[in-house]
């Protein structure tokens, strides 16, 4: 007589085997939800870039340096309405350097906690506009 179904080692070695597995997508999926975060943060830099010279376009300076997590009020009608200077665990801030005219410079800082699965994939990034501690990055966008 032939019997249907598993044995209890059968089952017990496919549980196993799927244990393994999620224990190895686990963290992948979380390093790929950060990547995903910094690309935003990107996004979100660029949008600000961009108002930033709308505004520098009309007003012939780049707007005052700002608190962490608030934007500019002159800046507000250039950006889309109600576009948050934070996300998750980072705020934004922009900060003016320099005087009106050639010298003048612009950059966002992005802020976040030590151990930001954010802020660590926001390191990833290279290039010469980015600058980045721990706990800061730093987008040069007009020095």
């Amino acid at each position: 007589m032939k019997h249907r179904g598993f044995s209890l080692i059968e089952l017990l070695f496919v549980m196993a085997l799927i244990a393994i597995l999620v224990g190895i997508a686990i963290p992948l999926l979380r390093v790929s939800l950060a990547r995903a975060d910094a690309a935003r943060v990107r996004t979100d830099v660029r949008q600000v870039e961009v108002a930033a010279l709308q505004y520098r376009e009309e007003a012939g300076s780049f707007p005052p340096t700002t608190k962490w997590g608030s934007a500019s009020d002159s800046l507000a009608p250039y950006l889309a309405q109600g576009m948050p200077f934070e996300y998750k665990d980072l705020e934004y801030r922009m900060v003016t350097t320099g005087g009106p005219g050639p010298t003048e410079g612009f950059t966002i800082q992005v802020r976040y906690a030590e151990d930001s699965e954010i802020g660590e994939a926001l390191q990833a990034f290279r290039g010469a506009d980015l600058v980045w501690t721990r706990t800061l990055s730093t987008f040069l966008l007009h020095p």
